[in-house]
């Protein structure tokens, strides 16, 4: 599954995220293209204390973000 949420600004990216991992299924993975700054930074903590991680976080342009987000296992 994939989401753009580079327009969007804090918290408005969060919850789109979550509601993004809300329907993934066991082993998915979903990619999410965000802005460099407050999004991105709060991001890996707050994924984390709901069960999730980053397993892939790669530049796709000037101030642009993909990361690659799973359920930790």
């Amino acid at each position: 599954m994939y989401i753009n949420i580079i327009n969007d600004k804090c918290p408005i990216t969060f919850v789109k995220t979550k509601l993004a991992l809300d329907k993934l299924k066991k082993g998915e993975v979903l990619t999410v293209h965000i802005k460099k700054g407050e999004a991105l930074e709060s991001m890996p903590l707050s994924l984390k204390e709901l069960g999730y991680e980053i397993i892939k976080k790669e530049s796709i342009g000037k101030n642009n973000y993909s990361l690659q987000i799973r359920e930790i296992s």
